[in-house]
């Protein structure tokens, strides 16, 4: 069964719209796109490889460059950004590689 992503859509919404519409469960979907475990919609919206966007254009129809468009555009700062960790007391914690580099009072996790 033939579903267009909406406007706006992410990847994932539309990979389990389709699914739905074709009858297959969603954590088996993944398995056929060759993208099967745990959250694997979610890391086609991040990245989605160029063997699965053919697959998708090859079996839906849908030109490349809309499905293309559906994936989360790569940010190119985000190898800069520091991970956010819960500290002590609700605060967070900014730190890389077990060092500390900030404490962000009044934030909670």
């Amino acid at each position: 069964m033939d579903v267009a992503p909406a406007p706006g859509e992410l990847l994932s919404s539309w990979l389990h719209r389709l699914a739905h519409a074709n009858g297959v469960p969603r954590r088996y979907f993944g398995g056929f796109l060759g993208a099967a475990g745990e959250n694997w919609s979610a890391r086609l919206d991040r990245r989605l490889p160029e063997r699965v966007l053919r697959l998708l254009v090859e079996h839906t129809r849908v030109p490349l460059e809309d499905i293309a468009g559906l994936a989360v555009a790569p940010d190119p700062l985000a190898r800069l950004r520091l991970p956010l960790r819960p500290g002590r007391g609700g605060k967070l914690r900014i730190g890389v590689a077990g060092k500390l580099v900030a404490v962000l009072p009044g934030l909670s996790g």
